[in-house]
């Protein structure tokens, strides 16, 4: 059953993260995490929980491929160390997929980054974050920013 309008307009209003997103949902922002380490996605729930986000979770490349095509994401936190189908590759599918191909992607990966591991990124997600740089609370204003920037560029398009 879909909330009335009152109630979408309070959750949005209760929870500043949707108000960045282009088209505020009527639910929670929906975080997609792929990484292979389930401490992580504790950690992560713990710390976005309460700013009013609904993790969803993918232990690895494929099944984080499988989940947000049944369940589009609002942003996904992607790492690039992982079994079979690693980070650079789910990148890729996932922008080349017209059901995903607008969600934001964040890196959030212990690799040291090189050069040609920028390149290979370039134009498939919009932050890369070092997990030794930051704790989970970090990330939070990571996503704020990658969400005002994708909304300021629907704007801009839009005018």
């Amino acid at each position: 059953m879909n909330p009335a309008p009152t109630e979408a307009a309070a959750t949005a209003a209760a929870n500043p993260l949707t108000e960045l997103l282009v088209q505020p949902p009527r639910e929670r922002l929906r975080v997609l995490v792929i990484d292979d380490d389930p401490k992580l996605h504790e950690l992560l729930e713990a710390k976005l929980e309460p700013h009013g986000c609904d993790l969803d979770h993918a232990l690895n490349g494929q099944a984080g491929i499988a989940q947000a095509r049944v369940r589009a994401p609002h942003i996904v936190i992607l790492d690039l160390l992982m079994e079979g189908l690693d980070g650079f590759e789910v990148a890729t599918l996932l922008r080349n997929d017209p059901r995903t191909a607008d969600v934001p992607i964040i890196v959030f990966t212990a690799k040291s980054m090189g050069l040609d591991d920028r390149a290979r990124l370039r134009g498939k997600i919009e932050a890369c974050v070092e997990k030794s740089r930051t704790t989970g609370s970090g990330i939070l204003p990571v996503i704020k920013d990658v969400l005002r920037r994708r909304a300021e560029e629907v704007r801009r398009a839009g005018s």
